[in-house]
């Protein structure tokens, strides 16, 4: 089983399971994935606001490594 499908069970029986919504956010991230991490990571803020500092982190990294995919896909175009 997948670890997305693992947090999709936890997060089907408790909808506002802050942790499982970063972890399934982690993994979609790590796996490219980045607009199904970044609902996930904007949905913890909505959820508990105590998780925007760990959640703008998140975000932070996201926005950081599309844009270091974004730079490896032009570097390949032209080369």
């Amino acid at each position: 089983m997948l670890f997305t499908e693992c947090f999709q069970k936890v997060l089907e029986a408790s909808p506002g399971h802050v942790k499982a919504l970063y972890r399934r956010g982690m993994t979609h991230m790590s796996a490219g994935y980045f607009e199904e991490a970044r609902s996930d990571f904007k949905k913890m803020i909505t959820i508990d606001k105590s998780s925007e500092p760990e959640a703008t982190s998140a975000l932070k990294n996201l926005n950081q490594k599309g844009q270091e995919v974004e730079m490896d896909c032009l570097t390949r175009s032209m080369g």
